[in-house]
């Protein structure tokens, strides 16, 4: 592992947004990406098993940032939140994917008697 990997991870790490890599809002990026035509309210809801307070406010935050989109549509005399993942949103997950991608390279070739960020003398 080189010291340029090192800081690359360093330098990525900055270029995400701190509101965005959390565990929650990263689980609900991942799974807008996979449901291309967009996903239900109580589907991500169940999904994710977590309270409507907790999964509105992550929603809101993500659509805020314009990573997400909200739509309603009218199915048997009810409208139905849909939430879909925008080009923005794709954007900055991959950024993360590839930020982990490079944590995950950075980890399994490590030494972990010696770091190469803080070089002792």
């Amino acid at each position: 592992m080189s010291e340029d990997e090192v800081q690359k991870l360093l330098g990525m790490s900055e270029k995400l947004s701190s509101k965005t890599v959390t565990l929650t809002r990263c689980l609900i990026l991942g799974l807008l990406s996979y449901f291309s035509d967009g996903i239900q309210y109580r589907e991500l809801k169940s999904a994710l098993k977590m309270s409507d307070g907790k999964l509105i406010a992550n929603l809101n935050e993500l659509k805020t940032m314009g990573y997400i989109a909200k739509s309603e549509v009218d199915v048997d005399q009810r409208k139905l939140d849909i939430y879909s993942l925008t080009e923005k949103g794709r954007s900055e997950l991959n950024k993360i994917i590839d930020w982990m991608k490079l944590i995950e390279k950075v980890a399994n070739e490590g030494d972990s008697k010696k770091c190469p960020v803080i070089s002792i003398k």
